[in-house]
């Protein structure tokens, strides 16, 4: 009877204790070479969850991540971010992402030789028909040396 009763509690604690944990539905990432981003070079993604089908109102967060090292670092990089679906242009917006805080420290998840940073530009977000995601760097390619990569991931927003 003590080891039912032990059995049960445990069962409890387990299904109590779990919290949800957001699903990856995509992620792409883009590598930058040792000479930058060029400005001419536009990054371009049709986040799109991978083998499953979206339903009628399922939501999700868009969120923009970059990757970069302490070495040749910029300040911020400020970026062209253009929103497209099946119709044509839906927003275009200039964005800056702060790499370093007021002090010049990089900002960020700390890695190995690397740090990350992320920001989510849709929350809640129902994915329209022919959905893509276009960013443009508007710095010269010199002022983005530090950078090592640049990927959307889209996540089930649990709603």
């Amino acid at each position: 009877m003590p080891r039912i009763l032990f059995s049960i509690l445990m069962i409890f604690l387990m299904l109590t204790s779990c919290e949800e944990v957001k699903q990856t539905a995509y992620s792409e990432f883009v590598a930058f070479g040792s000479d930058g981003w060029d400005p001419v070079c536009t990054l371009d993604f049709t986040p799109y969850p991978t083998d499953s089908v979206i339903t009628p109102g399922e939501k999700f967060d868009i969120i923009l991540t970059l990757r970069y090292s302490s070495r040749n670092l910029t300040d911020a990089i400020p970026m062209e971010i253009t929103e497209e679906d099946e119709e044509g242009v839906m927003a275009t917006e200039q964005v800056t992402i702060a790499l370093c805080d007021r002090n010049g420290k990089p900002r960020g998840k700390r890695g190995v030789a690397l740090y990350e940073i992320s920001d989510t530009i849709k929350k809640d977000y129902s994915l329209p028909d022919g959905y893509s995601i276009s960013i443009q760097s508007l710095y010269p390619a010199d002022n983005t040396l530090c950078l090592r990569n640049l990927g959307i991931i889209l996540v089930k927003s649990g709603k």
